[in-house]
This record gives C-alpha cells, structure tokens and sequence, in this order.
C-alpha cells in the first residue's frame, strides 16, 4: 500500500494532504487507553459522610500522572443526603444506603497527549462497569 501510493504520489502529482482517512495508511482510528489507576478509601461511607478528595493518578509503573478530583455522597431510600451522622458505624448494619459518585474535574494532567478523559469504576453488588461524562 505505501510503495503504491508513493508511486502515485510521483506519477499523479497528489498531494499527501488530500488523502481521505480511508485512503491514508499512516492513519489509525483514535481509541481509548486505560492511562492510570487512582484509589478512593470508602470508609467515610460507613459514617454517612461524603468525603471530597483529590485522589493521585498513578500510571502502570507506579508514576504519578496527575489528579482526579472525586466525591461519594451517600443517600438515603429517598436520594436525600443523610441529615445525622451515626455515633457507631455498627448501627448501620442491615441499613439501605445509597451512593452517589461525582468526578469532578482532573488536575496536573502531566502528558499532553490526553483529551477527552473520563473515569470508569465497578460497583460493589452488581459488578457492573460505569463510565462517567468525558472531563
């Protein structure tokens, strides 16, 4: 395909840059990569608390990326924030909560090759994966 199209570039005169994507063998579709891993301690949970953080983005060799800005809130049956925070976390055993997760923002990005970010998680029951809206 290169050999081609570098013969019709010498004999037709084209010009590389009106090449079609189709048409272009040096361009790949864009796709999503798995940049980091970032932890989130639930224990705030077992008080109805939510707890704001700005939690570290590690890569795979252990380096820090950047910054996930995040909150769980915890809810009630209705999906109304807790109005009393529990003396003993205990209390809550056999309780219905809820919770809610908010990606907030990403910060110190360090590579500038990232755009259209976004965070997936699984939830605790049902494994499901869930994916938030593209920061």
């Amino acid at each position: 395909m290169m050999k081609d199209l570098y013969d019709q570039m010498i004999e037709e005169q084209i010009e590389l840059t009106s090449l079609t994507k189709t048409d272009d063998p040096l361009w790949d579709e864009p796709s999503q990569s798995l940049i980091g891993y970032c932890f989130y301690s639930l224990e705030a949970l077992s008080y109805q608390m939510s707890n704001a953080v700005q939690a570290t983005i590690f890569s795979f060799t252990g380096n820090t990326i950047g910054n996930l800005n995040l909150d769980i809130i915890p809810l009630n049956e209705q999906e109304e924030v807790f109005k009393e925070v529990p003396e003993d976390p205990y209390e809550l055993i056999g309780q219905f909560m809820n919770f809610k997760v908010c990606i907030n923002s990403f910060d110190n990005i360090q590579a500038n090759n990232y755009d259209n970010l976004f965070v997936e998680y699984t939830g605790f029951n049902d494994r499901k994966l869930y994916r938030s809206e593209i920061v």
